[in-house]
C-alpha cells in the first residue's frame, strides 16, 4: 500500500504505525518537503524526517507539482509517471546528510538554511496568492440557491440538476486550468481528461469550495488558512493516484472521498465510451 503523506502526520504515531508494516510505502510530495522547512528549518526539518528517516526505502519521492501537470494521462503507468525515481534512490543519502547536519556539519547545515529561506519565501508568495482564492470562491457560491445549499448538506445523491451544475463547474475550472498552466502542451485527451493531474486538483478545489460555502462561506478566513486550504488540495490531488492519504485532517479525508467519487464517476463514463462532458451517474 502506498499513501501520500500530509504535513501533520509526518511526526505523528500513526506515520510510525503506517511504516511498522515494511509492505507499506508513503509518498512525499514537494509541497510537504517545502512546509518541512519552513520557520526555523535546523529545527523543523530534522523533526519533520525524524520517523521517515528511520524507513527510507520505504519512502517515495513525487515529482514536482509542476512536473505532474504535464504528464501524460494515457492509464498505462500512470501511477509510476508520478514517482520520481532519482530523488526516490537518494532519499536514503539525504537522511544520512541530516544526520550529519545535526552533528554539526556546517556545509550541509548552510544548504539546509537556503532551502529553508527558499520555502519561506514559497508560504508567503502562496499566502499572498491565496487572495485570489477567495474570489474564485465566491463565484462558485452565486451559483447555488438556498435550496440547493440543503440538497448538497443532505449529500449524495444528488439531484440531476445539483449533479449537473458541478459537472459543468469543475469543465470549466478545469479548461481555465489547462490555458493558464505553462507546463502543459495544450493537447487533451477527452476521455481521459480525469486522469490529468490539473483535473483533479480542479476537482479537489472545487469539492473544497463546495465545504466552505457550507460552513459559513470564505470571506473571514485569514490568508493563511486559505494557503494551507490550498496546499492541502496538491496533496490530495497527488492521493488520487495512489492509496489515499494518511492525514490527521478531516476536512481532507472528506474532500478526498468527494473527488474519488467525481474521478470514479468519470472512469465510468470512459468506461462506456463517452466523453466528459456525459452524465455521470449517481
Amino acid at each position: 500500500m502506498i499513501k501520500v503523506v500530509d504535513s501533520n502526520c509526518l511526526q505523528d504515531a500513526c506515520l510510525e504505525k503506517f511504516l511498522s508494516n515494511p509492505r507499506n510505502r508513503v509518498a512525499i510530495s514537494d509541497q510537504v518537503a517545502i512546509e518541512a522547512y519552513k520557520g526555523d528549518p535546523l529545527k523543523g526539518i530534522y523533526k519533520s524526517y525524524e520517523i521517515v528517516s528511520k524507513h527510507p526505502k520505504q519512502v517515495l519521492i513525487l515529482k514536482r507539482t509542476r512536473i505532474a501537470c504535464g504528464l501524460s494521462p494515457k492509464s498505462k503507468g500512470l501511477r509510476a509517471r508520478f514517482i520520481d525515481n532519482s530523488q526516490t534512490k537518494s532519499f536514503s543519502k539525504f537522511c544520512k546528510d541530516l544526520r550529519l547536519a545535526q552533528r554539526g556539519d556546517k556545509k550541509i547545515e548552510k544548504e539546509i538554511l537556503e532551502h529553508g529561506s527558499a520555502a519561506n519565501r514559497f508560504m508567503d508568495e502562496a499566502k499572498d496568492n491565496a487572495k485570489n482564492m477567495k474570489e474564485e470562491v465566491e463565484k462558485i457560491f452565486a451559483g447555488f440557491s438556498k435550496d440547493d445549499k440543503r440538497k448538497l448538506r443532505e449529500g449524495r445523491p444528488y439531484p440531476e440538476n445539483i449533479k449537473n451544475k458541478i459537472i459543468t463547474d469543475i469543465l470549466i475550472i478545469t479548461r481555465k486550468a489547462f490555458e493558464l498552466h505553462s507546463n502543459f502542451n495544450g493537447f487533451i485527451n477527452p476521455p481521459l481528461v480525469h486522469n490529468y493531474y490539473i483535473f483533479r486538483y480542479a476537482v479537489s478545489s472545487y469539492f473544497l469550495a463546495l465545504r466552505w460555502m457550507l460552513t459559513g462561506g470564505i470571506n473571514d478566513a485569514r490568508l493563511d488558512r486559505l494557503r494551507n486550504d490550498a496546499i492541502d488540495m496538491q496533496i490530495i490531488s497527488f492521493s488520487t493516484y495512489f492509496d489515499g492519504i494518511l492525514t490527521n485532517d478531516n476536512k481532507a479525508i472528506e474532500v478526498l472521498n468527494d473527488v474519488n467519487w467525481f474521478i470514479g464517476m468519470a472512469k465510468i463514463s470512459e468506461h462506456e465510451g463517452h466523453e466528459q462532458e456525459g452524465q455521470i451517474p449517481s
